[in-house]
């Protein structure tokens, strides 16, 4: 039997043929199965900051970041010896 997956959004889609050998058939079934957690509920409580942590998300910047704490990004780049104004998503800033 042969089984193919493939991951779309929160839902995962099952393939398979079921090959009956005594009688000579094929069939082919799917399967969905539902995700019981969020993508966004998952990532919320796996990377939970601590107090004065930040948790870099997709499209901030160093300015945005420092905007929201009410400090500077010079301030942003020292307390985590940045050498540019790179980041990443999911880097872990202190902020405070």
């Amino acid at each position: 039997m042969r089984t193919i997956a493939a991951q779309l959004t929160s839902s995962t889609f099952f393939s398979s043929i079921i090959k009956l050998p005594n009688i000579g058939i094929e069939k082919e079934t799917e399967t969905v199965a539902t995700e019981t957690k969020d993508a966004e509920k998952v990532e919320s409580t796996a990377d939970t900051p601590v107090q004065g942590e930040h948790i870099v998300k997709k499209g901030e910047t160093l300015y945005s970041i420092s905007r929201q704490y009410n400090i500077t990004v010079d301030k942003v780049k020292e307390l985590n010896s940045l050498t540019s104004n790179s980041i990443s998503v999911g880097q872990k800033l202190k902020v405070k």
